[in-house]
């Protein structure tokens, strides 16, 4: 369910809520070995945002609130000698903030910058009592972000000839679930690069004109 509200030519602002209900995979639900059989997975999520565009749509920003609870997500128990085996949460509740901006510099340079704040915690165990309860959920950074660049040659022999390079970074990231005594945790990445893309941009338009 959703809604959209136009306060004027620039600015929309917009609500969402979805329920979800995703009963787990018959490969998991018919294996043995991953400890079945598990609850349905169930989300409830409610977010609100604005959109809006500035100077002739040269110029876009998004920006999102957002509350997603999830139930029995399934996550690799860690079990050494069982790798299949698997465990369900019993909860958890990501609230955060998203921004994205997307600008056109020049007729043929654009940039696209995000950012994502992200508390994502496990909120409901099976007893209460693991170390997981509290936790921020696995491979969700806290922070992440990051920016896209694109240029595209717009005369000569190499025209719609175009090439991109962007960067990340993000926060610590756990990296399972579980009762070890030693959880896995990857380091905050400072600044990864993205890999240069070049590419051809192919004209979208009708090559056999037709009268209707």
């Amino acid at each position: 369910m959703g809604a959209v509200l136009t306060l004027n030519k620039q600015i929309n602002l917009y609500g969402t809520w979805v329920k979800g209900f995703e009963p787990q995979s018959a490969s998991v639900q018919s294996n043995p070995n991953t400890g079945a059989p598990f609850s349905p997975e169930q989300s409830q999520l409610f977010e609100v945002g604005a959109k809006s565009d500035w100077f002739d749509h040269r110029l876009s920003i998004t920006t999102a609130l957002f509350h997603l609870t999830k139930n029995n997500t399934l996550y690799n128990a860690g079990d050494a000698g069982n790798p299949d085996l698997l465990m369900q949460v019993g909860e958890e509740v990501s609230k955060g903030v998203e921004v994205d901006v997307a600008g056109e510099l020049l007729p043929n340079w654009s940039v696209v910058v995000n950012y994502a704040y992200t508390d994502a915690k496990i909120t409901k165990t099976a007893s209460g009592t693991e170390k997981d309860l509290g936790m921020q959920r696995p491979n969700t950074p806290r922070h992440a972000a990051n920016i896209w660049t694109k240029y595209i040659l717009r005369h000569g022999p190499l025209r719609n000839l175009g090439i991109g390079l962007g960067v990340n970074a993000n926060s610590e990231r756990f990296g399972q679930v579980g009762k070890r005594a030693n959880t896995i945790v990857y380091p905050a990445t400072r600044c990864s690069m993205l890999p240069c893309i070049i590419g051809l941009e192919v004209c979208n338009c009708n090559l056999m004109p037709t009268t209707y």
